[in-house]
């Protein structure tokens, strides 16, 4: 959800980073603030875990990370393979033209 869709230029610290599609901005801490946003206490990770975990993905060929002293630049590998729509409607799907109906049933 973080990734960018389309080239994007940032100022940190009197720096352009250039972003293209499928990198992200990150830190640490930053990670945990949004992993954690809406959890409750027992359920909230540690920015060292999550960083843990994105190592992990790294080392699987899933993401790259170029960091910094200040910030990482994620980038998800084959982000444009995530991106595309193949979910085509098979005959056994509902058109969506088609009216929906209800059944109603009366029990003695």
């Amino acid at each position: 959800m973080k990734a960018s869709h389309q080239q994007k230029e940032y100022l940190i610290e009197n720096q352009v980073i250039v972003l293209f599609p499928g990198q992200f901005i990150t830190g640490r801490h930053s990670l945990e603030e949004d992993y954690n946003r809406e959890l409750q206490k027992k359920y909230r990770v540690s920015g060292k875990t999550l960083w843990r975990w994105l190592k992990v993905l790294e080392s699987q060929g899933f993401v790259s990370i170029k960091s910094t002293n200040k910030y990482s630049i994620i980038t998800i590998l084959n982000w444009i393979m995530y991106q595309k729509n193949d979910h085509r409607l098979s005959n056994n799907s509902p058109n969506i033209n088609q009216e929906i109906t209800t059944v109603s049933t009366t029990y003695d």
